[in-house]
């Protein structure tokens, strides 16, 4: 076997390519049949890394490598399929998103534009953020990091010819550097491990390196050997797609099992019988030839259809996203792509960089328009009075200062009240969710009461908790929770509340966290149940109910909701058995067949899963009274 031309035309690297996108598809339409799906986007950085920098070295070497032509021809490759896949989404966005959504996808719309997409995400990243099935372009953060490595990596190699060093140290001390990179910045920001272009640079060098050793005659492997080779790249990927899960924290070293099998299949060569044999068949080099505009398309339309309806899309709908989207996909390839490819760079790409400023522009509008609230009634203004860490919520929950974040290790002076000197003392500890909780526990306290709020996003309120995710987001949540069970002893309240989003903690140590509040004097500890979680995004769900029924319920079907009847049961028995008592919010804003969704005060959520100040106070009176001096009013279990 000769060893691996970079010249020549190769049909199993466009099967490869097929093999990713399905991935990537599968994943993203349905989770549980392929939970690590998603490093078919890892994959796509090796092939890219490899094709490309084999174009580049020629060039270079050659002494013809024009930047010039270069970048047009990136603009005539990625252009095309962005633009059409763009101005969809905006036209979808226009019917479809409600005002927050819709300016948000204009920022997003922008940031695929330029290119930084990844950034928008990585700044946008985090407890609070919207969540990712909300957001139908998502999906570009890869394309932002591949474009930002080609801004950079032609003038390097360039460079490096240009003053007579070689080529190969270069290569290898950016790989080795990136990965480090990759791998420290996955104990401090996950977020920024994955989001950022220089830990992830090194899947592309991996394609590099190959690409520079396959033109120098350094990669020749033969026979037997490249069966093997290929196989064993082969089954690195299968086994990182099958193995990982959306919960496993990634990139960093989880991520070199798909990198290095791809640079394995690419090493073994065309003809090494998987390779010639199963990547090279035509049904699955015709998806790797449309494996851009499918990875463009599949996203938002999976998105937007989650978006239109109140519940999870069938199977049978889901299906048929995949499928129109290999539709759309043909269709782009072959009505666009490849008249535009054939289409001469020099007048093509100026065409089409002026059409993505159009679209940009367009974007622009709708971001500084607010979304664009003009779509829908005026009545639908009052959807947004209460919206999470506006100015009145954020005072409401005492947002950094007794709702403290990342960054943050002290509560306030203020955080425990100190009149009515002599009135007995209830304690708020817990996570967001008891942030929001504190409106209502302060408006049922009255005079008779003092009231302690501590409370740290995204940290639940359970004694030596560690949870890969919680720490990257918050981590002092350990020792603060530490501080705060010494400061419950010192204070010696009569009552504590434990109020958390149960349902993405694991709750092992609530029953240790229990016994420790037992044991240093506290006479009653109340755990809070979790409230029922909005299947999508309350305003516009609350706003097509509008235009439908002519007026905004106070209350929907349960079928809008995900109730933690589960989460709920477990906590409850573990309070119950360790001599607490269980407070359940299902019970108090759902009855069996309706939950809360407007209150005559306001909105009941601030977002799909935070309570708003007007429904906190609703719900305390309901709910809270035998703890706080008031009559038995509540559900509270024992």
């Amino acid at each position: 076997m000769r060893p691996v031309d970079t010249r020549d035309y190769r049909p199993d690297i466009d099967g490869l390519r097929a093999l990713a996108v399905l991935g990537v598809v599968a994943y993203h339409a349905f989770p549980s049949s392929l939970s690590g799906g998603y490093v078919g986007v890892d994959v796509f950085f090796v092939i890219s890394g490899f094709l490309i920098t084999s174009i580049i070295l020629r060039g270079v070497e050659a002494g013809r490598f024009s930047f010039v032509e270069f970048y047009g021809r990136r603009v005539r490759r990625i252009f095309p399929a962005l633009l059409i896949v763009l101005a969809a989404c905006f036209v979808a966005g226009w019917f479809i998103l409600w005002t927050t959504e819709f300016k948000l996808l204009g920022k997003h719309i922008l940031g695929a534009g330029g290119f930084v997409s990844n950034f928008v995400l990585w700044k946008e990243s985090g407890y609070f953020d919207a969540r990712s099935e909300s957001k139908p372009l998502l999906h570009l953060w890869s394309l932002g990091i591949e474009e930002q490595f080609y801004l950079v990596w032609p003038l390097l190699v360039w460079s490096a010819y240009r003053l007579r060093r070689r080529v190969a140290p270069l290569v290898a001390v950016l790989l080795a550097a990136s990965f480090a990179l990759s791998l420290w910045w996955m104990k401090r920001d996950p977020a920024a491990a994955f989001f950022l272009p220089y830990p992830r640079f090194w899947e592309l060098m991996a394609g590099c390196a190959l690409a520079y050793a396959a033109l120098h005659g350094r990669v020749n492997i033969a026979g037997r050997t490249a069966h093997v080779t290929s196989l064993a790249g082969l089954a690195m990927i299968l086994g990182a797609m099958i193995a990982l899960t959306p919960a496993s924290t990634f990139p960093g070293w989880r991520a070199v099992p798909p990198v290095l099998g791809a640079v394995l299949v690419i090493a073994a060569g065309r003809q090494a019988a998987p390779n010639r044999v199963v990547l090279s068949r035509p049904g699955l080099v015709l998806l790797g030839l449309i494996s851009y505009p499918l990875y463009l398309w599949h996203w938002p339309i999976l998105t937007f259809l989650r978006l239109s309806m109140p519940d999870d899309p069938s199977t049978a709908l889901r299906v048929g996203a995949v499928a129109l989207s290999v539709a759309l996909a043909w269709l782009t390839y072959r009505l666009l792509e490849l008249p535009i490819h054939a289409a001469n760079i020099r007048r093509v790409a100026p065409a089409l960089c002026g059409a993505m400023a159009c679209v940009a522009l367009a974007a622009f509008a709708v971001r500084a328009a607010g979304g664009l609230p003009q779509r829908f009634p005026p009545l639908l203004a009052s959807l947004e009075e209460y919206a999470l860490f506006s100015d009145e919520v954020s005072n409401e929950w005492r947002r950094h200062r007794c709702m403290i974040e990342r960054g943050e290790n002290a509560f306030a002076a203020e955080c425990v009240d100190s009149l009515p000197a002599g009135a007995p003392l209830a304690v708020l500890w817990g996570d967001s969710h008891g942030a929001a909780l504190y409106p209502g526990l302060r408006a049922q306290a009255g005079t008779e009461y003092r009231l302690a709020q501590l409370t740290l996003s995204a940290c639940p309120p359970m004694l030596d908790y560690e949870d890969e995710r919680v720490a990257a987001r918050v981590p002092q949540c350990v020792g603060l929770n530490r501080e705060t069970l010494g400061r419950i002893t010192a204070l010696k309240p009569d009552v504590v509340f434990l109020a958390a989003w149960w349902q993405i903690y694991q709750p092992a140590l609530l029953a240790r966290t229990i016994d420790s509040l037992r044991a240093v004097g506290v006479r009653r500890v109340v755990v809070v149940g979790d409230v029922p979680v909005w299947k999508q995004n309350v305003r516009r769900s609350l706003g097509q109910l509008l235009r439908r029924r002519r007026e905004i319920p106070l209350r929907v079907e349960e079928r809008y909701f995900r109730l933690p009847r589960r989460s709920d049961a477990r906590i409850a028995g573990i309070a119950r058995e360790h001599g607490a008592e269980f407070v359940s919010l299902l019970d108090g804003l759902c009855d069996g067949s309706t939950c809360t969704a407007f209150t005559p005060a306001g909105m009941a959520y601030v977002d799909n899963d935070h309570l708003a100040p007007p429904a906190s106070r609703l719900l305390a009176a309901r709910l809270f009274a035998p703890y706080l001096g008031g009559e038995s009013r509540a559900t509270a279990l024992r």
